[in-house]
């Protein structure tokens, strides 16, 4: 279910400057908008032990094995993200790019995901972490794989 949400905020900068931070960290404008307030309010709530969001999202915010990546939030890495993390460093070299279908494939034999739905989130979660990039004209097409985090 989508909900929409309307806030007027009255600090300009602080909204041009979350649109260049998304389109800067994702070469992407309205697809990620989304995505990065969702994890930005999620954060929140967790960080705020609001109700029952620090249980319930553990796996994606934690103190445990994370990234922070240059964002405010930081992420946790699934054993599937690292298992598929893996698998990419094991198949292509940084700078080559990756259709989204043949990373579905390796998510479903080396970690037997076979939910399009599931497939998508974990590319999220590569993303967010820096493992990839998008480079396709369309969300979910090709990605471009980055340097492993900590290597230069």
């Amino acid at each position: 279910m989508t909900v929409r949400l309307h806030a007027r905020l009255e600090d300009e900068q602080l909204i041009e400057d979350f649109k260049q931070f998304v389109e800067d960290k994702y070469r992407k404008k309205r697809s990620f908008y989304s995505y990065e307030i969702e994890l930005a309010l999620i954060s929140h709530l967790v960080r705020n032990n609001y109700k029952d969001y620090p249980e319930r999202y553990k796996d994606l915010i934690d103190d445990g094995d994370t990234s922070q990546n240059g964002s405010a939030h930081t992420h946790k890495i699934s054993s599937h993200d690292k298992i598929l993390i893996h698998e990419i460093y094991n198949q292509v070299q940084p700078g080559e790019e990756v259709p989204f279908n043949v990373l579905c494939k390796w998510m479903m034999r080396e970690c037997g995901l076979k939910d399009t739905r599931t497939h998508k989130t974990h590319i999220n979660n590569l993303l967010a972490l820096g493992i990839l990039q998008d480079t396709g004209d369309e969300k979910f097409s090709f990605y471009e794989v980055l340097q492993p985090p900590g290597v230069e």
